[in-house]
């Protein structure tokens, strides 16, 4: 068993690790309606920015691109949209000859980690496209990996269980159709298994499942947010004891391969 000095350690080195290399950007992905296949958006996020490329189709049915970019004001950008020109790539590209033309003027507005509205006018045009994220490839969480974990326990029956935590551990996950089973270790010694069916949009997983852990206590979970960034995967949850205790827990975990 690991000294009190090395689990503190360890979980601080893991919460900054994944800290530094989790994404900012909760937009950040491929957006499309899927009534209109064949356009959609590929949205950059980072920190309060957002850059938006518009891929669609002009007048002549040609491809072309707008742009959007700006910062968020809520969940809302609102800008200039531009249409940018500029030599064919090779030997002889010259970025003095890239120019930015403004067209018109959009915004984004999101209502839920996967819903946005796109409202543009430009050259004539006018209207609404309704968007959702774009998944074009799974993602697997299979695997054993070391996790940290921050929350807040509240609404507990035994008011000593409220308050702040943070803990450390192993946690893996084993796929079986749409669903996963993952087992937690936390390096306190309790063991959890949770089984929770996820479905994926674009790049975030999430859905709601059920828990059991040592001790007698069980219960529900949500899961959101869930979104695997090269070697690291960061979740947001809500737990909710039914057996044992009757908390609400609520926070944020990190795990790295």
């Amino acid at each position: 068993m690991l000294s009190a000095l090395k689990r503190l350690v360890f979980v601080l080195l893991l919460a900054a690790t994944a800290s530094a290399h989790a994404s900012s950007g909760k937009y950040q992905d491929w957006w499309w309606d899927p009534a209109k296949s064949g356009m959609g958006f590929n949205i950059g996020h980072q920190e309060n920015t957002l850059f938006v490329m518009w891929f669609l189709y002009g007048d002549d049915g040609k491809a072309t691109f707008l742009q959007l970019a700006g910062n968020l004001s809520g969940d809302q950008l609102s800008g200039t949209l531009y249409r940018t020109a500029g030599p064919a790539p090779g030997p002889s590209f010259n970025p003095a000859n890239v120019s930015a033309t403004a067209v018109g003027s959009a915004s984004i507005t999101f209502s839920a980690s996967n819903a946005a509205l796109f409202t543009y006018s430009f050259e004539g045009k006018s209207g609404t496209i309704s968007l959702q994220r774009y998944t074009f490839a799974n993602v697997d969480l299979s695997g054993v990996r070391p996790y940290a974990a921050t929350g807040t326990l509240s609404s507990c029956q035994s008011s000593s269980n409220n308050g702040s935590y943070d803990t450390g551990g192993y946690l893996s996950a084993t796929k079986s159709g749409s669903s996963y089973s993952f087992t937690q270790q936390s390096l306190d010694g309790m063991t959890c298994n949770y089984t929770v069916p996820l479905s994926q949009k674009g790049s975030i997983l999430g859905g709601s499942g059920n828990f059991s852990c040592s001790g007698g206590l069980a219960g529900t979970i949500e899961i959101s947010d869930l979104r695997k960034v090269d070697d690291f995967i960061n979740m947001e949850y809500t737990m909710r004891y039914s057996t044992g205790e009757s908390c609400v827990d609520r926070g944020k975990l990190a795990a790295a391969d």
